[in-house]
């Protein structure tokens, strides 16, 4: 592996750090690493892999990496885990798995394999397993994990009941062979497969999105109560990516349909939301009838992917609360919206290609 080598166009991965500051984009030959809030070249660094990138996790600071292969190389398939010392610039360790990883996670005192039908949850020290768990089909490796780094909340699919997703705890102890002591809460948040869920900056709550994706909802880690329903839609869709703000107000979405939707949100305050409901609402309240696409709350202000550069992508709010677009087309998009009118969004601060295709 070397820095500053030229890659393939082809986005293979996008991953953030925790505090979504900087952004790794795996290819066909390597990966780049991004400063979020300077995309100028200099501040690129390139790394050569051979064989591509599939899947990058890393801390903060990015001293250690976890990597998976693209399959391409025999020395790197896509079921083998590197752990990459970039101090040292060099393979630190790697470990096999019996098919092909899906998902990762890096925490300094914990790292999480995700694959199709089960996950393991490591001690970085020792490489000690310290859950291993089996899961229903997974194969999109559909988690959620904490931002905060001296947290271990982990969020994951049941094994069971559709649509329920089961909420552990890796900083607590287990003292039995089930690891039950680390299970906090499981939530049933759909009727069918869940698609895309995310864990807020302080682990208080937790998003869901199934795979019909016209629905996202809010649930309180604590007690598993529904706080709040929003609609990014009445047709189907793939919701790729969910993000909260660090304050709790806003919520955003990206989805196959190209519309990145910014919701507003009133689960921290009491204050009426800003969020615009359907014109029929009123019937819910007046006949009392319960009917979900009455009740949800439509989106506060959303922006259109241009045509040409829509494809899948991963969203995050950043510090001053604009909301960063990234496509696997290889576009960086900013965002400001009026946080009192919300509304459709037609200009964008920031239009950058961080990968030429």
């Amino acid at each position: 592996m070397s820095e500053n080598e030229e890659h393939s166009k082809k986005i293979l991965c996008l991953s953030l750090n925790q505090d979504n500051s900087f952004l790794a984009a795996g290819t066909e030959t390597g990966f780049n690493m991004y400063n979020t809030s300077n995309f100028e070249s200099e501040n690129i660094k390139k790394f050569k892999f051979e064989g591509g990138v599939s899947q990058i996790s890393m801390i903060n600071q990015f001293c250690v990496f976890l990597l998976v292969g693209n399959n391409s190389n025999k020395n790197f398939p896509d079921n083998k885990l590197i752990i990459w010392n970039n101090d040292k610039k060099e393979i630190f360790a790697s470990l096999n798995f019996s098919s092909k990883i899906l998902g990762i996670y890096l925490k300094p005192k914990n790292f999480y394999v995700i694959l199709k039908n089960k996950f393991y949850v490591y001690k970085f020290e020792k490489f000690e397993i310290i859950d291993e768990v089996k899961t229903y089909d997974n194969p999109n490796g559909i988690y959620a994990i904490s931002k905060d780094l001296n947290s271990n909340i982990f969020c994951y699919p049941e094994n069971e009941n559709v649509g329920t997703i089961t909420i552990k705890d890796y900083n607590k102890i287990s003292y039995d062979n089930n690891n039950n002591n680390f299970l906090i809460k499981k939530i049933n948040a759909h009727k069918s497969k869940i698609a895309c869920i995310c864990l807020s900056f302080l682990d208080d709550f937790l998003a869901t999105a199934s795979e019909k994706g016209t629905i996202i909802r809010i649930f309180r880690i604590k007690d598993g109560l529904l706080l709040q329903e929003l609609r990014r839609g009445s047709e189907h869709a793939l919701i790729y990516s969910i993000a909260f703000n660090k304050e709790n107000t806003f919520l955003c979405c990206s989805s196959d349909k190209g519309t990145i939707h910014i919701f507003n949100l009133k689960i921290e305050i009491q204050n009426e939301t800003k969020n615009q409901k359907s014109v029929f609402s009123y019937v819910t309240n007046f006949f009392g009838v319960n009917n979900q696409y009455l009740n949800s709350e439509w989106s506060f202000a959303k922006f259109k992917i241009p045509f040409d550069d829509m494809s899948k992508s991963i969203v995050c709010f950043n510090k001053n609360n604009l909301v960063n677009i990234f496509t696997y087309k290889g576009k960086f998009f900013e965002l400001k919206f009026d946080i009192e009118k919300g509304g459709e969004i037609k200009n964008v601060d920031s239009e950058i290609p961080f990968i030429k295709m």
